[in-house]
């Protein structure tokens, strides 16, 4: 960060009086600023008066912090410079003779901060070991797939609904029910690497927000998509999320097919696992720990999806065939979100029945 603002300062004094003269306005705003940016404490709404709706600031001192200001805390985004930075290079000059004297044009023009995209993606393969061909399967008339589509549809804050297959017969599914779909390779290892395929072949943005839906899950509730993906747009700097769910049915405590997880105190996941963690070595205690399961759906910032996809394989995932251990084992945060929703997957026959019963007794048949 000190060389970044080593390279803002030079821009900024040549930017602000290429020619050396006099220094404006902006400099003596710049400067300052760059320097409060060393001070992690530095509240950041200081820095971005525009984001604070101060647009016309009649002089130094109104904007400014003042000390109880600049002490304020304000966590991890006080560390993220880039949109400070930004502002300070979309100021307009404001000549003056000296920096103590009142300006005479307090112009400026409006930071121009990009706003990301949010676009859902479906991963469905047709070849499956318990069960080929279920986005295909019917669910009360309709394909699995189209129920999962039409509900991703009913976000608002989802810009695109679109399902990656590998198969045609999924392809023409889903374009006879009026959705959208991309071909993808058939040789992929994991749903990741699809939607990465997925997120190129649809030119979606570095910065965009790209969901990984899962198309084995019909009855996810809509809200569960803005929960995942709330804390990207929230966090600049934050890579990926996920979601978890408090584990209320004791067998699926030591089910392998229930991955639990566990997280610190800022909901950042320290491990996700097969087995129960945690272990409780003495159950005569009386109290048993929370535990809580993984459930599949992701939210990447798409630059950081294609980082991802090209990690060699980690060694905690290779043994609990679990990828996103990859992104722990890499040193890369994934932030969890504790969701009210569990989801039922569906992954045999059996499941399918279940889904099927459970939606006749939502509409109530």
């Amino acid at each position: 960060m000190t060389k970044e603002i080593g390279h803002a300062k030079e821009k900024l004094i040549h930017r602000s009086d290429p020619e050396g003269k006099k220094p404006g306005s902006r400099l003596a705003r710049g400067l300052y600023c760059l320097s409060l940016l060393q001070n992690e404490d530095l509240c950041p709404q200081a820095v971005i008066p525009a984001q604070a709706g101060i647009h016309n600031p009649l002089n130094l001192r109104n904007w400014i912090p003042d000390k109880s200001t600049r002490e304020r805390r304000c966590g991890n985004f006080a560390r993220t410079s880039a949109l400070q930075i930004m502002f300070l290079f979309s100021c307009k000059r404001i000549p003056c003779q000296s920096i103590n004297k009142p300006y005479t044009d307090y112009s400026m023009e409006p930071i121009k901060i990009h706003k990301p995209s949010v676009v859902a993606i479906i991963p469905a393969r047709y070849p499956s070991n318990r069960f080929a061909g279920k986005p295909l399967a019917l669910i009360a008339g309709k394909p699995m797939i189209q129920h999962v589509v039409e509900r991703a549809q009913g976000v608002e804050l989802l810009s695109r609904v679109v399902v990656a297959t590998d198969d045609m017969r999924i392809g023409d599914c889903v374009a006879s029910f009026g959705g959208e779909y991309v071909l993808t390779r058939s040789d992929h290892v994991s749903g990741s690497d699809r939607l990465a395929e997925a997120a190129e072949l649809l030119n979606i943005s570095e910065h965009d927000v790209v969901v990984n839906i899962q198309g084995d899950q019909p009855l996810f509730a809509p809200e569960i998509v803005a929960q995942v993906v709330q804390p990207l747009l929230d966090d600049p700097a934050l890579p990926m999320s996920t979601l978890i769910y408090k584990i209320i049915r004791p067998e699926e405590i030591g089910d392998p097919n229930h991955v639990k997880t566990v997280f610190d105190h800022t909901f950042n996941a320290l491990y996700f696992s097969r087995s129960p963690v945690p272990f409780q070595r003495n159950p005569e205690e009386g109290i048993a720990p929370t535990y809580y399961k993984h459930l599949g759906f992701y939210a990447y910032r798409k630059g950081f999806l294609l980082t991802f996809v090209a990690l060699p394989e980690g060694e905690w995932e290779r043994f609990e065939k679990l990828e996103q251990l990859r992104a722990l084992e890499y040193g890369y945060k994934i932030r969890v979100v504790l969701t009210e929703h569990d989801s039922i997957e569906v992954d045999t026959p059996e499941d399918l029945r279940r889904v099927e019963e459970y939606l006749q007794k939502l509409q109530g048949v």
